[in-house]
């Protein structure tokens, strides 16, 4: 059986732990109540509390007025540039050919299968102002159309004559009626108005001379005021549809 002293000295151990956890306790009571306590004071100023994720501080994005600003005025500056460029070239479309749209007539009438892109490539200007401007030139009629260059030996109009005829009288209604006439004639390919020995001069393209001579008689003799004509025979094409030279 257990003295009174080994039994006082065994509990002593247990009422040390005790006071210590009371202590404990009564500590983290008052701290949480004070803590609350500087939360609900009005003179204290709460502050959210940002939650880190994955080891990192979130990101917060902050917008400045003036960047705002400064970027509205960027593009209002652009769109302005932008119109003033378009309303230049609209106001200089019935100005004079400049150095881009003589260049860009060359290379079409050397390669009228040119794409837009290869034909800004070569003119060296960017796509949209080369499409641009080939639609303007087609506008002021620079460009009249596009069309196919045929063999006349592979339809067999070989035969290449050309024909001056003179009217019986110069006047500008003569002149009206005639042209009016020679446009309904397909074998003539090119007309002219002269000076000198001859009113006009006519390109004809036939198969064979007997076909010449048919289409002579029967139709060129019969056309509106026609007094004369005086046929040439061509013998060599040296030149045919050579480009302009500019």
């Amino acid at each position: 059986m257990p003295s009174p002293v080994k039994a006082a000295i065994c509990k002593r151990p247990m009422l040390l732990e005790t006071k210590r956890t009371t202590a404990s306790q009564s500590d983290s009571a008052c701290s949480t109540e004070s803590f609350m306590i500087g939360q609900l004071s009005p003179h204290s100023k709460i502050m959210p509390q940002r939650r880190a994720v994955s080891g990192t501080e979130p990101f917060v994005f902050r917008c400045d007025a003036t960047l705002v600003i400064a970027f509205y005025l960027c593009l209002e500056w652009v769109k302005s540039f932008r119109n003033c460029r378009q309303m230049k070239e609209s106001a200089s479309s019935d100005d004079e050919l400049d150095a881009i749209d003589l260049n860009i007539l060359r290379h079409l009438q050397k390669n009228g299968r040119l794409t837009n892109a290869d034909l800004a490539t070569k003119v060296n200007i960017s796509a949209a102002t080369c499409h641009r401007r080939t639609q303007r030139l087609f506008k002021k009629k620079a460009i009249r159309g596009v069309r196919a260059i045929i063999d006349p030996t592979a339809i067999d109009l070989e035969v290449v004559v050309m024909v001056g005829v003179v009217l019986d009288r110069s006047t500008p209604e003569s002149f009206a009626a005639f042209e009016k006439a020679v446009k309904a004639l397909g074998f003539v390919i090119e007309c002219y108005l002269i000076a000198g020995d001859y009113d006009y001069f006519l390109k004809i393209r036939v198969s064979s001379m007997q076909a010449f001579n048919r289409l002579h008689g029967n139709q060129l003799l019969t056309l509106p005021g026609v007094r004369q004509t005086r046929t040439f025979f061509v013998m060599k094409e040296v030149t045919d549809n050579a480009p302009l030279a500019f």
